[in-house]
């Protein structure tokens, strides 16, 4: 008859309980590497805010006439009114809007009568918060629009990629929410990302202040080492498939 040269309890099993162990341990690194992915540099809007001056770093608070294209005109005066809401910058003037405030409310929209804090119909512009890439690479970029005005909301929403329009939404509300996700997107030194709204024609324009949470990362590759894991798990099943039927002897009786 045929019996089993060692027992589950012996040589054998011992073997197999320490293959299933690494094996488990390699998949479990090979998720965990590669399931948490690395940034080597993240900037955002509001933690990054200056009140000081402007441009600010890779940031710049300014004015376009359309959402898509490359015209952009910086905003070089500060204004401060606290019961408008706080520090912003503006074109000068009696010219209020556009503006962006802390923390980055967009003011979409055009009004002359001198107070802060009121859009008006995109005649004078639309407000964009640009970041300009320092250098190249793949970054990835993330964006929250909420719509922050109590007494009406209605406005477009877009992510500009040096002039094109790469992504865009609408927000009708209060607190109405738009999210914009894009991964892995290649800039050059000195390419650019626009965060813009603009009055989309609803209710009045005097309202629509919109707040925009935005942040961009640096995307960094997998090194070797993950490939390398990659390959590894294949391996350990291949090195079970194989010694998975124990070896038998032939014993006479």
């Amino acid at each position: 008859m045929f019996e089993r040269a060692a027992t589950k309890d012996g040589v054998w099993g011992a073997s197999r309980i320490f293959t299933a162990a690494a094996t488990r341990v390699f998949i479990a690194a090979t998720f965990v590497f590669l399931g948490v992915e690395a940034h080597a540099a993240l900037w955002n809007t509001q933690a990054d805010w200056s009140t000081v001056q402007n441009p600010t770093g890779v940031w710049s608070y300014g004015r376009k006439w359309t959402a898509a294209g490359d015209g952009f005109d910086l905003m070089p005066f500060r204004w401060h009114n606290p019961g408008a809401g706080g520090t912003g910058w503006y074109l000068g003037g009696t010219q209020w809007a556009p503006s962006v405030m802390d923390p980055i409310w967009a003011l979409p929209g055009n009004n002359a009568n001198g107070i802060p804090a009121l859009p008006g119909n995109n005649a004078n512009g639309i407000p964009a918060v640009r970041w300009t890439s320092p250098s190249d690479d793949r970054y990835d970029v993330d964006a929250i629009f909420t719509g922050a005005d109590n007494r009406g909301v209605s406005v477009y929403t877009y992510v500009v990629l040096s002039g094109t329009v790469v992504w865009s939404d609408r927000i009708d509300s209060y607190l109405g929410k738009k999210t914009a996700s894009l991964d892995a997107i290649f800039l050059a030194a000195g390419e650019h990302i626009d965060f813009i709204t603009a009055w989309a024609g609803a209710g009045s324009p005097d309202w629509n202040w919109t707040l925009l949470d935005g942040t961009i990362q640096t995307a960094v590759p997998l090194p070797g080492s993950a490939l390398l894991l990659l390959g590894t798990v294949p391996t350990l099943f291949a090195f079970r498939r194989r010694r998975a039927c124990p070896p038998v002897t032939m014993q006479t009786s």
